[in-house]
């Protein structure tokens, strides 16, 4: 017996088998180690040229990791050969073509590059996550933040809010109220309500946003300052 379990650790770490790569979470030393070596990913894709959605993947992981770097424009080159990887292998309805069709539109809208197709892929991906089909249950929510900070950026509360109290609902219901997207939701709340002059709400949603961010760590850094600016 030790010595299978010996066996099975030298294969695996830990003794667990092969381990799922974080699809949307680049580490800081992902980013600072910097994309393949061209022809190293080239060779590697060239072997998995069977398999697209894997291929898929690991193209939207590139995009994210050159996304940390501010390599924008390679950013997006991967994360559009991501999406028509997909759309052909999986269907235009698919999840993952949700998946980036968003990851695609919060490059795009945060790049400040042609904010019209933006739009568009947001308004794809959530078309596809309010059909029947199943869809990951954080990235409805996800997009329906994203979507409603973009209607509120672009002049229009109405369906800004609505977006945004769909989102907190669905989170709510999800039992995921103290997590990173919950304090993205709320700061977004309180500029919806600061525009539209309630400073008493919009003060108790940006105070909530910096009590979720304040307990979770790896995003205070990037996080808590923005919504200290708006409570101010």
């Amino acid at each position: 017996f030790r010595r299978r379990a010996r066996s099975r650790s030298r294969d695996w770490p830990h003794g667990r088998g092969p381990r799922r790569p974080a699809l949307h979470c680049p580490t800081r030393a992902a980013a600072a180690a910097g994309p393949p070596h061209p022809s190293g990913f080239a060779i590697w894709r060239k072997a998995r040229g069977d398999q697209p959605p894997l291929v898929a993947t690991s193209l939207n992981n590139l995009a994210l990791v050159l996304d940390a770097k501010a390599d924008h424009d390679g950013a997006e080159k991967f994360h559009r050969e991501a999406l028509a990887i997909r759309e052909r292998a999986l269907g235009r309805d698919h999840s993952e073509v949700a998946r980036s069709s968003f990851d695609l539109a919060v490059l795009l809208r945060t790049a400040g590059e042609d904010l019209d197709e933006a739009e568009a892929l947001y308004r794809r991906a959530l078309s596809i996550c309010r059909s029947p089909r199943t869809c990951p249950h954080d990235l409805l929510p996800a997009i329906q933040i994203e979507l409603g900070h973009f209607a509120l950026s672009r002049g229009d509360p109405d369906e800004g809010g609505r977006l945004l109290r769909e989102a907190m609902s669905l989170l709510e219901a999800q039992g995921e109220c103290d997590g990173r997207l919950a304090s993205v939701g709320w700061n977004n709340l309180g500029q919806l309500h600061a525009s539209a002059g309630d400073l008493k709400r919009a003060a108790a949603a940006y105070e909530r946003s910096i009590e979720i961010v304040a307990g979770l760590p790896g995003v205070r850094d990037l996080t808590l300052p923005i919504t200290l600016i708006n409570l101010a």
